[in-house]
């Protein structure tokens, strides 16, 4: 049996009480901030599991699920998948006061589908705390009037009678053990248990053990209520929170104690391992704190939060920090929180920036962010969240949130549970979390937009929110047609998405229809995503214009040969016509063809300024919303002698010219001929010039469909 050093040579920390106007909360280094509009609340169905129970009055009543009174719960640590966490729920409904043990004790599984039975017991007391073995092998429960249980692989079963300690007499005002908080150190050695004047200790290979009693320590004369338990993330310490009474009966309420089995942490108050400290008594920050409910620590183990009441109808905060919360170095401070609520829990977002405080009276939910703490659920908000849910004789009951009494974080930090108890007993379990659904925006179509070809391309982009889940299949529909899976390209959290639609292929009808879609993340789905569009018959192509011959532009008159490269082109306009794509080569052949400038030009003409000796061939193609039109007529123009770099910003002009003429047409970069690679195929129906189309579209269509082609890349549309 391990016993703690005396209390008498304790020592208490000295620290002056501390104003502090604004609790401020400083989010951990690099976490990610999720915005507040992305939290929501929902309410946990019950399966309706239903059971008689007879109370110590002889009255007979029908209860289920939804008539427990959950007072904790707690998320395995190592789920199976780590996509739908699962948790644990203890409560129950107490006996007559009479019959205290006279009621019935309720253990509960609660997962993505809800709130299901695992274990229910009558007549008993009600269980009250939860605490899982940190691989995730099983769970050890407490309660009163001598409940200490273990869930393991769905079982309950009682390892409190079957252990040694179920004959040791331990000096408290009950014959009964009342376990009244029980929390498993971080590295798993072992689960405390707290009760009146005990501590115990639980693990499979040693059973269960007390560690620290303090009527056997020589020349303490105080007893305790053993109660909140908080252990350091590094298992060094844990606080512990209870009452302390003395000899001639009176009581310190309140109080906040130090449990160490460690030399270091203990010589620090020059004791011996294991030790006990007494940190501060009731009235130590505040003269009304009567009890201490709720203890937890952020990730990094710098700081604790500790939550209680006062008897003055108010809630209390007290922050503590490692090296101390002040200039001064006091390592605890008081909030003066106002707020007239009996603050019950308090549990931090691992990994977070967020704790969740929970409390009774106004029935608030408190969200410690933003260097604050907001309430963030009332009563108004809870008529929106909670189902109503008829009573015995299918009475009505307002929805409201009660009191809750239990709140716990799942190991990814994405949601939360806070559970408790409703008005007119009736259970309450709300689900807290992040919003991590993908969002699919569309990039084209746009709404309402016309096509007049067969095969039309949609795009658009899919955003992921949860941690590692990309969204890794978006899916298509025409109107009321069957899902056919899009090509995707995932990176990172953004996902692009290709469809190519063969609307002949579909034999789908002029008019209009409608573009469904939807991503998936392999567990979530975004919400189905719809854009109109019209589908019409494609226009006839535009007719070709008629090229004349090429002009010199100092004389303007037609030419087939000229000195120095200086002349200008001109065509007829054609209706229709949005904009003409002038093309040149110096073969004329079939082939070779280039475009003549760095872009379509919107009418004619099309200057050209001091060209090198050789042939050129120039033809004009009319582009508009109908197909593009063949190439107009071929005109030549032979450039007998090369312009000199001196006469590139103006052309030679004929000082006697049969007809004067200035030149005409913009001059700069825009009109300089560049060569290129384009051959003389007539681009296929609606491509749009660069300008008013897709930038970069046809680079990702060819990348897609070499992807297809060698079977890699994007994944293929599933058969319709």
């Amino acid at each position: 049996m391990i016993h703690a050093s005396p209390l008498s040579r304790r020592v208490a920390l000295v620290a002056a009480p501390v104003l502090l106007a604004l609790l401020v909360l400083a989010a951990p280094a690099g976490a990610q901030v999720a915005p507040s509009d992305r939290w929501q609340f929902e309410s946990v169905p019950h399966d309706t599991f239903e059971y008689e129970w007879t109370d110590c009055k002889g009255r007979t009543e029908t209860y289920g699920l939804a008539s427990a009174v959950w007072n904790d719960v707690a998320y395995n640590p190592a789920p199976k998948d780590p996509n739908d966490p699962e948790a644990l729920l203890v409560g129950g409904f107490p006996g007559c006061e009479a019959d205290p043990a006279g009621g019935f004790a309720v253990v509960a599984l609660v997962n993505r589908t809800g709130v299901h039975k695992v274990h229910v017991e009558s007549p008993a007391s009600t269980l009250y705390k939860v605490s899982w073995e940190p691989s995730g092998r099983y769970a050890v429960i407490v309660g009163a009037y001598d409940k200490i249980m273990k869930y393991k692989d769905g079982v309950v079963k009682d390892i409190f009678t079957d252990s040694e300690f179920f004959n040791i007499t331990v000096r408290s005002a009950s014959a009964h053990f009342h376990g009244r908080d029980v929390k498993f150190k971080p590295n798993g050695q072992y689960a405390m248990i707290t009760g009146t004047d005990i501590i115990l200790a639980y693990n499979e290979s040693d059973g269960l053990k007390p560690i620290f009693i303090p009527s056997k320590i020589p020349g303490v004369k105080e007893s305790y209520l053993l109660k909140t338990v908080g252990w350091a993330p590094n298992s060094s310490f844990a606080f512990v929170s209870g009452a302390r009474k003395h000899a001639n009966n009176t009581i310190e309420l309140g109080s906040l104690m130090l449990w160490s089995e460690e030399s270091w942490k203990c010589s620090q108050y020059k004791l011996s391992a294991p030790c006990m400290v007494y940190l501060f008594p009731y009235g130590r920050f505040t003269p009304w704190l009567t009890d201490i409910n709720g203890i937890t620590f952020e990730p990094n183990g710098r700081t604790a939060w500790i939550v209680g009441f006062e008897a003055n109808l108010k809630g209390t905060v007290l922050k503590w920090c490692h090296g101390g919360c002040t200039r001064n170095g006091h390592e605890f401070q008081w909030h003066p929180y106002t707020h007239p609520s009996d603050l019950k829990g308090v549990a931090w977002q691992p990994s977070g920036n967020r704790g969740l405080m929970i409390g009774l009276e106004s029935n608030f939910t408190l969200n410690m962010e933003a260097n604050a703490i907001t309430p963030i659920l009332d009563k108004d908000l809870c008529r929106q969240v909670l189902p109503p849910r008829p009573w015995l004789n299918n009475t009505t009951i307002p929805r409201s949130c009660g009191r809750f009494h239990g709140v716990a974080w799942s190991p990814n930090g994405l949601e939360a549970l806070i559970v408790g108890q409703g008005n007119r007993d009736i259970s309450q379990v709300l689900r807290y979390t992040l919003n991590v659904t993908p969002t699919l925006t569309v990039t084209t179509p746009v709404e309402g937009q016309v096509y007049r070809s067969e095969v039309l391309a949609f795009t658009g982009v899919a955003n992921a929110f949860a941690p590692n889940r990309p969204v890794n299949k978006v899916e298509y529909a025409i109107d009321d047609g069957a899902w056919r899976e899009a090509f995707v390209f995932p990176a990172g959290h953004v996902t692009t998405w290709f469809v190519s639609w063969n609307a002949t292929a579909d034999n789908a009808t002029y008019g209009n229809h409608t573009l469904r879609l939807r991503g998936h993340d392999g567990v979530s789905s975004t919400a189905v995503k719809s854009v109109r569009f019209q589908l019409r018959e494609a226009l006839a192509a535009l007719p070709a214009p008629a090229l004349a011959s090429a002009r010199d532009l100092g004389t303007g008159l037609e030419v087939n040969a000229t000195k120095g490269g200086f002349f200008n082109l001109t065509w007829s306009l054609v209706e229709g016509a949005t904009l003409y794509e002038v093309q040149e080569t110096t073969a004329n052949t079939d082939t070779g063809w280039a475009l003549a400038a760095r872009e379509f030009r919107a009418s004619p003409p099309f200057d050209v300024f001091c060209r090198a000796k050789g042939h050129y061939w120039f033809r004009v193609v009319a582009r508009g919303e109908a197909p593009a039109s063949m190439p107009s007529n071929v005109v030549g123009v032979n450039v007998t002698e090369g312009c000199t770099s001196s006469s590139t910003t103006k052309p030679p002009i004929d000082p006697n010219p049969t007809t004067p003429t200035k030149p005409t047409g913009p001059t700069g970069p825009s009109t300089i001929l560049l060569p290129g690679n384009n051959t003389n195929e007539t681009p296929p129906p609606d491509v749009k010039p660069p300008k008013t189309g897709i930038p970069g579209f046809e680079v990702l269509a060819l990348v897609a469909a070499i992807a297809v082609l060698v079977g890699v890349g994007p994944r293929r549309q599933a058969k319709r």
